[in-house]
């Protein structure tokens, strides 16, 4: 489990070093971003196989929330419009508890090339099972932000996102597993850009 999280930081690490290393600042394609998330929950199931049949349960989602932190490495395709990366995080979630691990590709789109601006993204992945706690399953986000420069060499972003997720409490994979959760909520992020 420590090599796993170390392997992670690690490799943030050389991605921002990377990124960091590039000579023309106004120039760049390669960016890296870190950010945190809070993830009201609005809706959440239970499906479970018992003797056979399937058992759906819609336990109340009033108290439920995740809190998020991730980071992601990306590349743009066309200059400061169109950026493809990808990501990887870790999300606690309370009532219920247990934590996952998200993996996945983002795409953000930018209305404009400025430095001031609006965007919308699509976040697709899995949900890595890291160890004790740890569940795999699947990841979707769909948002929009706006992009705000702080510095020559800082940029930041807020950002509003349907997040939905899926996890097995069997160990199978989401689709196979006879014992899943899922939930559906709204974000809302603050990160910064790394450069």
């Amino acid at each position: 489990m420590r090599l796993k999280i170390y392997t992670f930081f690690a490799l943030s690490v050389t991605f921002m070093a990377y990124a960091e290393a590039q000579e023309d600042s106004k120039h760049k394609k390669w960016f890296v971003q870190s950010q945190v998330s809070y993830i009201k929950v609005t809706e959440l199931w239970h499906s479970e196989k018992v003797s056979g049949q399937w058992v759906n349960t819609y336990p109340d989602p009033s108290k439920s929330y995740a809190l998020s932190l991730n980071v992601l490495g990306g590349y743009y395709l066309v200059k400061k419009r169109l950026s493809l990366g990808m990501g990887l995080g870790y999300d606690g979630y309370y009532k219920p508890n247990f934590s996952t691990a998200p993996l996945y590709g983002d795409l953000r789109f930018y209305f404009t090339n400025e430095d001031n601006i609006p965007y919308i993204h699509l976040a697709l992945g899995g949900n890595l099972n890291l160890g004790p706690g740890f569940y795999r399953g699947g990841y979707l986000q769909l948002g929009a932000g706006y992009k705000i420069r702080i510095s020559d060499n800082l940029l930041s972003y807020i950002e509003i996102a349907v997040t939905r997720s899926g996890i097995s409490l069997t160990g199978d994979s989401w689709a196979n597993s006879d014992n899943t959760y899922a939930f559906q909520g709204i974000g809302f992020t603050f990160g910064v850009f790394l450069f």
